[in-house]
């Protein structure tokens, strides 16, 4: 009687341990990396962040809006949203800044239109700002075909003056700005044609010109041979 017990609770505690076990079984660990976007910027440091620089040209024609895209992202390859991204351009040993803050576009995806002056190289600074802490990319370069824009050449300043996306107007790449350039060229022509017209209304008004009077004819002077 006493053995038969026994055995009935061995059973019962060899049953409760085996749905013990299945009970506390832990899951497997996810493969995905975790989701870095939205990390809060105070405990990111910038200056560990990998920042590219997407252009949609080989070459950019000058004085059109043209946009310029950041993307960051951290060490394991995940978007990272950060404070601010300001992005700067130039040339070597001149003085035509295009400049401004970048928009946000989606995770860690920063967006900016900004114009060239003139063609040729033009050299990239990105920096990143994050919580108190900053850094500046460089190595980034530009390569620039076209006339020169005299309206850019002292620089143009996004945060300033305004960022000219082409939907903003009518899908055209080439702004009013650069009508700027148009109007300058033709200014000497349009003088031209003023002065040419107030000669003509002068004629009009006095008839011809000294230059158009009969000069007299010093072969009559009665004298004889």
């Amino acid at each position: 009687m006493h053995v038969r017990w026994l055995n009935v609770v061995v059973v019962v505690f060899v049953f409760a341990f085996i749905l013990a076990g299945c009970g506390t079984k832990e899951a497997p660990p996810s493969s995905s990396p975790p989701d870095t976007s939205s990390k809060s910027s105070e405990k990111i440091d910038p200056a560990t962040l990998a920042v590219a620089l997407k252009t949609d040209e080989p070459v950019y024609p000058t004085g059109e809006f043209k946009p310029y895209r950041v993307e960051i992202k951290d060490a394991t390859g995940q978007p990272v949203d950060v404070d601010k991204v300001y992005y700067f351009m130039n040339m070597e040993g001149m003085h035509h800044p295009t400049e401004g803050t970048m928009r946000h576009i989606g995770p860690g995806s920063y967006e900016l239109f900004l114009p060239l002056a003139m063609p040729g190289e033009w050299y990239a600074e990105i920096t990143v700002e994050a919580g108190d802490k900053s850094h500046t990319f460089t190595g980034y370069h530009v390569q620039a075909e076209g006339k020169h824009y005299q309206q850019y050449m002292k620089g143009y300043n996004a945060d300033e003056l305004g960022e000219i996306p082409p939907d903003d107007i009518g899908g055209s790449d080439n702004t009013d700005h650069n009508g700027m350039n148009d109007e300058h060229s033709n200014t000497d022509d349009h003088a031209d044609d003023e002065h040419s017209s107030m000669n003509d209304r002068s004629k009009d008004e006095y008839g011809s010109t000294e230059h158009d009077q009969k000069e007299p004819n010093h072969g009559d002077t009665g004298h004889g041979s």
